[in-house]
């Protein structure tokens, strides 16, 4: 199926040509490719994308010409019409639920306007306030190697001690204890040439858990549903429903689809009776050589 587009494409702007423009030959080809008890309305039920297409060819076209006609205030229009029909919510169900626009069920309908739940994350974090040193130093320290004043374990999200710095009344450093070359806790000689002419904290904020939690939401038509459904908004007009159902249904085209496509590639045609309904489902191979009914969205051949 993945030509599907192309090929669908393909049927329908050649459907387009209008049986008329058939030599006589290709017409009775035509129709004796079509089941005896092919229905086109039949067919469009069991593959509604087939009159979907129809009427967005058709929103297309009149927006076109809507746009044409409107010059340099179109987008001005534009934006009032589009809040006009995102506001009609009684528009909006309509064609939401119309088979052959939005397809959505009325099980769906309630679900999204219902208010619910939705999951969402909170990220746990904690605070830890860092010492920030400032040492000014006149002259090298005598036979420090390594100076750790304390370690982060992140297992544990905690510090253990090392060492010490000890300063008097003035600020200068009387006391070092920290690690030598062996990693060996010592006390060393600074000799008094060390002071700390600046200090303070710094917060870090660490996330340690991610929790999820019920938030409560409040109903409305999904975006990607949204989206869908204002692909078919007729620009110019509030009688959107209307005008979209009174787009003209061309039957041949989705009955050539048939012939060209549909046929080829075992597309059910028509709901299937009770005695193909007990069949087991099967997958047509490409080309098709039987023809295949539909039973509530399961392939079935027949006789």
């Amino acid at each position: 199926m993945k030509n599907f587009k192309l090929l669908f494409s393909v049927a329908v702007a050649a459907a387009l040509f209008g049986c008329s423009s058939m030599e006589i030959s290709d017409e009775e080809a035509y129709n004796e490719n079509l089941p005896a008890d092919f229905s086109c309305a039949e067919y469009m039920a069991i593959h509604p994308a087939l009159r979907n297409l129809q009427i967005k060819d058709y929103v297309k076209e009149q927006n076109d010409a809507f746009e044409t006609a409107s010059g340099d205030a179109f987008k001005e229009l534009k934006s009032a019409d589009s809040a006009a029909f995102d506001a009609n919510a009684e528009t909006l169900k309509s064609l939401y639920l119309d088979p052959y626009i939005g397809g959505y069920t009325e099980e769906e309908w309630t679900s999204d306007m219902s208010d619910g739940e939705r999951d969402s994350l909170i990220f746990n974090t904690v605070d830890h306030p860092l010492t920030r040193t400032v040492v000014d130093s006149s002259a090298t320290p005598v036979a420090i190697y390594k100076l750790t004043i304390g370690t982060w374990d992140i297992s544990t999200k905690s510090y253990t001690a090392i060492g010490a710095i000890e300063v008097d009344a003035e600020g200068v450093v009387t006391k070092v204890s920290g690690n030598d070359e062996n990693d060996v806790l010592k006390e060393f000689d600074i000799g008094g040439k060390i002071s700390i002419n600046r200090q303070g904290t710094k917060d870090r904020k660490d996330t340690v858990s991610v929790d999820t939690v019920k938030v409560p939401t409040k109903g409305g038509i999904p975006v990607d549903k949204m989206k869908k459904l204002r692909s078919f908004n007729l620009f110019g007009t509030t009688e959107d429903l209307a005008a979209l159902q009174a787009v003209p249904l061309d039957t041949f085209a989705i009955s050539y689809q048939f012939v060209l496509f549909g046929k080829l590639h075992g597309w059910a045609y028509r709901p299937c009776t009770e005695s193909e309904a007990a069949k087991d489902p099967v997958v047509p191979e490409y080309p098709a050589t039987a023809l295949y009914c539909d039973d509530n969205g399961k392939t079935k051949e027949i006789d």
